[in-house]
């Protein structure tokens, strides 16, 4: 009898070990989804972080820059303050002097600053739009680059100066930055 007992103890300590044995392994399992399941939520928010990030860098980018260029844009103006008989070359369509060297020279002199400011800022927009998120974020608003090359074109269109030292010495820049006054430099 006590033979018969310690067998059914042992049976039944054999069952309890295996169930507790099939208990943990399902727990493990249990575990390693969840973990599994967790792991993936963390990969999905740190790529939805990294994207947040790198519009929010875009942005700061593309202000900073848009500053910097209106500053120096702003710079360049003010040269007129100080030689206003300049200004007519550039606003008002008004012919170069062929009479006055000094004259000429001076607004050649200025329209090269000017084309250089121009194809700094034509040039730099379209890059920035097109490496960092400006057309995926723009919502259908007009694009920078649009906005800054139509106003480089209506400023072209009303200066001879413009027009001269580009034609004279367009071959100095790109032919990114050339083709857009092609239609306006003839």
């Amino acid at each position: 009898m006590r033979a018969q007992q310690t067998c059914e103890i042992e049976r039944r300590k054999q069952n309890f070990l295996s169930a507790l044995s099939v208990d943990i392994n399902l727990l493990s399992n249990m575990l390693h989804n969840f973990f599994q399941v967790i792991q993936s939520l963390c990969a999905v928010l740190a790529l939805v972080f990294v994207a947040i990030s790198a519009w929010q860098i875009a942005r700061g980018l593309r202000l900073q820059n848009i500053s910097a260029l209106t500053s120096s844009l702003v710079d360049l103006d003010l040269e007129f303050v100080g030689r206003p008989e300049l200004r007519p070359y550039f606003y008002e369509n008004k012919p170069l002097p062929s009479n006055d060297e000094l004259l000429r020279s001076q607004c050649l002199s200025m329209a090269e600053a000017y084309s250089d400011l121009l194809e700094q800022m034509i040039l730099s927009y379209e890059e920035l739009e097109k490496n960092l998120l400006g057309e995926v974020f723009s919502m259908g608003r007009p694009r920078v680059s649009e906005t800054w090359i139509n106003s480089a074109k209506e400023l072209v269109g009303r200066s001879p100066a413009l027009r001269e030292f580009l034609r004279e010495y367009g071959d100095w820049y790109p032919e990114t930055f050339r083709s857009v006054f092609k239609g306006v430099v003839s």
